[in-house]
């Protein structure tokens, strides 16, 4: 009796057999060793490709390494030449700088020679001589070769029984060699003299105009600087005031 009663509660299939139970569980104990082993490989070879495609797409190639460093390259030769033209922009700046305080020095010290002064010769727009009545000399200067050069008589060598400038005319012959140079500094100038006149009706007082152009090089070509000065003469005797 009870086996009819399971009979009637199991389900009965077409060939009047029950279905067999599915086996929907993994169970690795179920496999073999040969099939472990394949199982494992698989596994360390799908992990390891995964990571080796994880690298290639983080990192860069040769090519794309090398034109990096090219661009590089280029940028850091660029900021080099910046900076190097900037420096010696500056220490161009800072030399003719310099030199423009000398120049000074050196126009203040022609000034005040002119300035107590007749006018002996005029020798173009790049020479002067003068007698000096303050030393008692004759002096000269001269532009020349990117210098200013000097040149005087000796002390007292000017007789006082003659007159000084018509002297220093007929005897003074200036010396502008290089070691008669009044700076070291790269210089080009001009004179621009009017002597004293005492002719009745038409006198006039003397005047040297001082030009100088400050250069960094002997061919003033580049980096230049330009002082100017106006010197009156105090020769009232030679404009008849």
């Amino acid at each position: 009796m009870n086996l009819e009663k399971n009979k009637k509660a199991m389900p009965v299939g077409r060939q009047g057999f029950a279905p067999a139970p599915e086996c929907s569980v993994y169970r690795p104990s179920l496999l073999n060793s040969a099939q472990r082993v394949g199982k494992a490989a698989e596994y360390e070879n799908g992990w390891l490709k995964a990571r080796k495609t994880s690298a290639l797409a983080k990192g860069f190639t040769l090519i794309e390494m090398m034109i990096a460093i090219f661009i590089f390259s280029l940028m850091m030769i660029a900021v080099t030449e910046i900076f190097s033209s900037s420096f010696g922009g500056y220490g161009n700046a800072r030399n003719i700088q310099k030199d423009l305080e000398d120049a000074q020095f050196v126009m203040g010290q022609i000034a005040k020679t002119l300035r107590t002064s007749s006018i002996v010769n005029i020798g173009g727009s790049s020479e002067i001589t003068v007698y000096d009545y303050s030393q008692n000399k004759c002096v000269a200067y001269q532009f020349v070769s990117g210098e200013i050069r000097t040149d005087t008589t000796a002390d007292d060598s000017v007789p006082s029984t003659s007159d000084p400038v018509d002297w220093c005319f007929a005897n003074f012959s200036p010396d502008f060699s290089a070691y008669n140079k009044m700076a070291a500094f790269f210089v080009d100038g001009r004179f621009n003299s009017i002597k004293s006149d005492n002719t009745p009706g038409s006198e006039i007082l003397g005047k040297v105009t001082i030009s100088m152009k400050i250069c960094s090089n002997s061919s003033c070509s580049k980096d230049e600087a330009v002082i100017q000065t106006s010197v009156s003469l105090r020769d009232y005797t030679k404009a008849g005031i």
